[in-house]
């Protein structure tokens, strides 16, 4: 899920910019689906499409402003959800 910065859901896809890596470099060929198109409870809420499974970083981007992105890892055969807020990215 996509918020801003009072925790409501960010439905301006074409503002939006996800960016997925993995042991560093940016995984290709992602395709995302804004949720939102097919029901309001969805809103906020991206399908990701082609994610490879194990560790990956998750950047989101919206209008220019680069969101407190982490790291997760995602299973085959499984969904996976995480939230994206703005704030700051920690280094490591």
């Amino acid at each position: 899920m996509l918020v801003d910065c009072v925790d409501a859901p960010i439905i301006d896809a074409d503002n939006v910019k996800i960016t997925l890596s993995q042991n560093g470099a940016v995984i290709p060929n992602l395709s995302f689906i804004d949720a939102y198109i097919f029901n309001d409870d969805f809103a906020g809420d991206f399908f990701l499409l082609n994610v490879p499974t194990g560790p990956i970083d998750v950047v989101v981007t919206y209008k220019g402003m680069e969101m407190r992105g982490h790291p997760m890892v995602t299973y085959g055969g499984t969904t996976s959800q995480t939230k994206i807020a703005p704030g700051f990215r920690p280094t490591s």
